[in-house]
């Protein structure tokens, strides 16, 4: 299935380019070759934007996780959506933290994605953005997800696009080097030893859907340049039925 799926996205594969690696220590088709890093992200957030709301199912009664660099991005809209406890955890590099004050029975942790503070099974539904240099290993990250995932459970997960054009080397990248996928295959097998099965995926790439990011000069030139680079990709998931049983 995964290979079936991979030969599908013939967009991103007919966007990759061999490149030779500047002075600068990035290849120069790279995209923080062309743009600063916080453009970079605000060009992520809008794709990601464009995407994820639009795939939010109906929650009546569930258990629901955001998962994120950042607090609570989508945690009301997974309440109005009928969730009847949300929890927003921020991921980064610290010690698990509950934020005391709770808003309508949604609740704020900051915690590391590897070591999420909640216990086996509690979770009917997730959404998880792995654009983050906080992701780490993501065979390591799905396990981790999959195993507070109630069987049944569906996840929405966003993550760099493998066939993207970041940058894999230097201190000035957005995706971490541990996350280097080569292809969509690899999402398909460590999700598959995390007990998760795929059964969506789209894709994000810098055309006109973020096309606004882009305002002076500089970056209207940097945006020709990177036209149709792949950025995002977008993972349906759901717990295998049999976890537990």
């Amino acid at each position: 299935m995964g290979e079936v799926v991979e030969k599908a996205i013939g967009k991103a594969q007919a966007a990759k380019k061999t490149v030779v690696t500047g002075a600068t220590g990035h290849a120069p088709d790279t995209i923080e070759a062309h743009l600063p890093i916080a453009k970079v992200k605000e060009v992520l957030r809008m794709a990601v934007e464009r995407m994820v709301p639009t795939l939010l199912p109906t929650l009546a009664d569930r258990r629901s996780l955001e998962i994120g660099d950042g607090v609570g991005r989508y945690a009301p809209r997974l309440k109005e959506h009928g969730s009847r406890l949300v929890i927003a955890a921020e991921i980064g590099a610290g010690d698990a933290e509950i934020i005391p004050d709770a808003v309508g029975r949604v609740f704020l942790v900051r915690t590391a994605l590897h070591r999420l503070p909640f216990e086996d099974q509690l979770f009917d539904f997730a959404v998880a953005n792995l654009l983050t240099p906080y992701q780490g290993d993501v065979a390591r990250a799905l396990k981790e997800i999959g195993r507070v995932l109630a069987p049944g459970a569906s996840l929405i997960i966003t993550d760099f696009h493998p066939f993207g054009s970041y940058a894999r080397r230097g201190t000035a990248r957005v995706r971490p080097t541990e996350s280097a996928f080569r292809g969509l295959g690899d999402y398909y097998k460590v999700a598959r030893l995390a007990g998760l099965r795929i059964t969506d995926v789209r894709e994000s790439f810098l055309d006109e859907t973020v096309r606004a990011a882009f305002v002076t000069p500089e970056e209207k030139q940097a945006y020709r340049a990177l036209r149709d680079t792949p950025l995002v990709l977008c993972v349906l998931a759901k717990k295998s039925a049999e976890v537990g049983a």
